[in-house]
Protein backbone atom coordinates (compact mmCIF):
# COMPACT_ATOMS: atom_id res chain seq x y z
CA UNK A 1 0.00 0.00 0.00
CA UNK A 2 1.46 3.19 -1.00
CA UNK A 3 -0.16 6.30 0.04
CA UNK A 4 0.24 9.23 -2.21
CA UNK A 5 1.03 12.37 -0.37
CA UNK A 6 -1.56 15.05 -0.78
CA UNK A 7 0.16 18.41 -1.11
CA UNK A 8 -0.83 20.86 1.63
CA UNK A 9 -1.85 24.37 0.75
CA UNK A 10 0.94 26.94 1.19
CA UNK A 11 -0.80 28.73 4.07
CA UNK A 12 -0.66 25.51 6.10
CA UNK A 13 3.15 25.25 5.89
CA UNK A 14 4.84 26.33 9.17
CA UNK A 15 8.08 27.27 7.41
CA UNK A 16 6.26 29.76 5.18
CA UNK A 17 4.86 31.49 8.28
CA UNK A 18 8.38 31.79 9.72
CA UNK A 19 9.67 33.26 6.48
CA UNK A 20 6.91 35.88 6.51
CA UNK A 21 6.52 36.52 10.27
CA UNK A 22 10.16 37.11 11.26
CA UNK A 23 10.80 39.99 8.82
CA UNK A 24 7.35 41.45 9.54
CA UNK A 25 8.00 41.43 13.28
CA UNK A 26 11.39 43.05 12.71
CA UNK A 27 9.78 45.89 10.75
CA UNK A 28 7.11 46.39 13.43
CA UNK A 29 9.77 46.42 16.18
CA UNK A 30 11.83 48.96 14.21
CA UNK A 31 8.89 51.34 13.79
CA UNK A 32 7.97 50.91 17.47
CA UNK A 33 11.51 51.83 18.50
CA UNK A 34 11.45 54.86 16.20
CA UNK A 35 8.11 55.98 17.64
CA UNK A 36 9.40 55.65 21.22
CA UNK A 37 12.59 57.57 20.39
CA UNK A 38 10.71 60.42 18.70
CA UNK A 39 8.25 60.71 21.58
CA UNK A 40 11.04 60.88 24.17
CA UNK A 41 12.12 64.38 23.07
CA UNK A 42 15.67 65.65 22.98
CA UNK A 43 18.58 63.52 24.04
CA UNK A 44 20.20 66.29 26.09
CA UNK A 45 20.46 65.60 29.78
CA UNK A 46 20.99 69.30 30.51
CA UNK A 47 18.24 71.64 29.34
CA UNK A 48 20.41 74.55 28.24
CA UNK A 49 19.91 76.25 24.90
CA UNK A 50 22.55 75.29 22.36
CA UNK A 51 23.03 75.81 18.66
CA UNK A 52 23.93 72.69 16.72
CA UNK A 53 26.27 72.91 13.75
CA UNK A 54 27.11 69.53 12.24
CA UNK A 55 28.07 67.45 15.28
CA UNK A 56 29.16 70.41 17.41
CA UNK A 57 27.03 72.05 20.09
CA UNK A 58 27.75 75.73 20.66
CA UNK A 59 26.30 77.62 23.62
CA UNK A 60 26.01 81.38 23.97
CA UNK A 61 28.30 82.29 26.88
CA UNK A 62 27.59 86.04 27.02
CA UNK A 63 25.66 85.71 30.30
CA UNK A 64 28.53 83.71 31.85
CA UNK A 65 31.08 86.29 30.71
CA UNK A 66 28.95 89.07 32.19
CA UNK A 67 28.79 87.24 35.54
CA UNK A 68 32.58 86.82 35.48
CA UNK A 69 33.09 90.52 34.70
CA UNK A 70 30.81 91.47 37.61
CA UNK A 71 32.75 89.09 39.88
CA UNK A 72 29.57 87.23 40.89
CA UNK A 73 29.53 84.02 42.91
CA UNK A 74 26.88 82.47 45.13
CA UNK A 75 26.63 80.05 48.02
CA UNK A 76 23.56 77.80 48.07
CA UNK A 77 22.48 75.75 51.08
CA UNK A 78 19.49 73.44 51.39
CA UNK A 79 17.81 72.12 54.51
CA UNK A 80 17.39 68.41 53.65
CA UNK A 81 14.39 67.97 55.97
CA UNK A 82 12.22 70.89 54.89
CA UNK A 83 13.56 71.53 51.36
CA UNK A 84 14.10 75.22 52.23
CA UNK A 85 17.01 76.76 50.39
CA UNK A 86 19.06 79.85 51.10
CA UNK A 87 21.21 81.62 48.52
CA UNK A 88 23.80 84.27 49.29
CA UNK A 89 25.04 86.19 46.26
CA UNK A 90 28.16 88.29 46.30
CA UNK A 91 28.56 91.15 45.49
CA UNK A 92 25.00 92.19 46.29
CA UNK A 93 23.03 93.21 43.16
CA UNK A 94 20.28 95.87 43.14
CA UNK A 95 17.40 95.27 45.56
CA UNK A 96 14.75 94.90 42.85
CA UNK A 97 16.58 92.06 41.02
CA UNK A 98 14.69 88.77 40.76
CA UNK A 99 16.62 85.52 40.63
CA UNK A 100 15.61 82.28 38.92
CA UNK A 101 17.15 78.97 39.99
CA UNK A 102 16.94 75.90 37.77
CA UNK A 103 17.54 72.55 39.44
CA UNK A 104 18.08 70.17 36.54
CA UNK A 105 17.77 66.44 37.21
CA UNK A 106 20.69 64.62 35.57
CA UNK A 107 18.50 62.13 33.72
CA UNK A 108 14.77 62.93 33.98
CA UNK A 109 13.64 66.23 32.50
CA UNK A 110 10.19 65.97 34.13
CA UNK A 111 11.88 66.13 37.57
CA UNK A 112 13.53 69.50 36.81
CA UNK A 113 12.48 72.34 39.08
CA UNK A 114 12.37 76.06 38.28
CA UNK A 115 12.28 78.37 41.30
CA UNK A 116 11.74 82.11 41.60
CA UNK A 117 13.73 83.11 44.68
CA UNK A 118 12.48 85.72 47.16
CA UNK A 119 14.89 88.27 48.60
CA UNK A 120 14.98 89.11 52.27
CA UNK A 121 17.90 91.27 53.40
CA UNK A 122 21.17 89.96 51.97
CA UNK A 123 19.87 86.50 51.01
CA UNK A 124 17.33 84.86 48.70
CA UNK A 125 15.02 82.07 49.79
CA UNK A 126 13.01 79.35 48.11
CA UNK A 127 11.73 75.83 48.63
CA UNK A 128 12.37 72.67 46.63
CA UNK A 129 9.16 70.91 45.65
CA UNK A 130 8.02 67.41 46.48
CA UNK A 131 10.04 65.91 43.60
CA UNK A 132 13.30 66.47 45.46
CA UNK A 133 15.25 63.26 45.81
CA UNK A 134 18.73 62.35 47.05
CA UNK A 135 20.68 62.64 43.81
CA UNK A 136 22.95 65.21 42.22
CA UNK A 137 21.41 68.36 40.73
CA UNK A 138 22.82 70.56 37.96
CA UNK A 139 22.16 74.16 38.99
CA UNK A 140 21.75 77.35 37.00
CA UNK A 141 21.12 80.72 38.65
CA UNK A 142 20.22 83.63 36.41
CA UNK A 143 18.98 87.16 36.67
CA UNK A 144 15.37 87.67 35.59
CA UNK A 145 16.53 89.77 32.62
CA UNK A 146 18.99 87.05 31.56
CA UNK A 147 21.96 89.42 31.73
CA UNK A 148 24.13 87.04 33.77
CA UNK A 149 24.22 83.38 34.81
CA UNK A 150 25.99 81.24 37.41
CA UNK A 151 26.27 77.46 37.38
CA UNK A 152 27.05 74.72 39.82
CA UNK A 153 26.37 71.18 40.86
CA UNK A 154 24.86 69.96 44.10
CA UNK A 155 26.32 66.50 44.71
CA UNK A 156 24.12 63.73 46.07
CA UNK A 157 23.91 63.83 49.85
CA UNK A 158 25.33 67.36 50.05
CA UNK A 159 23.40 70.29 51.48
CA UNK A 160 25.50 73.18 50.12
CA UNK A 161 27.44 74.18 47.03
CA UNK A 162 28.98 77.16 45.29
CA UNK A 163 27.74 78.63 42.01
CA UNK A 164 30.26 80.29 39.69
CA UNK A 165 30.39 81.66 36.13
CA UNK A 166 31.05 78.96 33.53
CA UNK A 167 33.92 81.04 32.13
CA UNK A 168 36.68 82.93 33.93
CA UNK A 169 37.68 86.37 32.75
Amino acid sequence: MSATAIPRPAWREPMLWLVIALPALSVIAGFSTLFIALRAGGADAIPFEVQRTAQIQVEDLRADRQAAQLGLHAQLSIDPLSGALTLKLSPLPPADLQLHLLLAHPGMADADQQLLLTRSGAAWYGRIGSKASPHAWNLQLRASDGSWRLRGRLPAGSDSTELLPAVLE
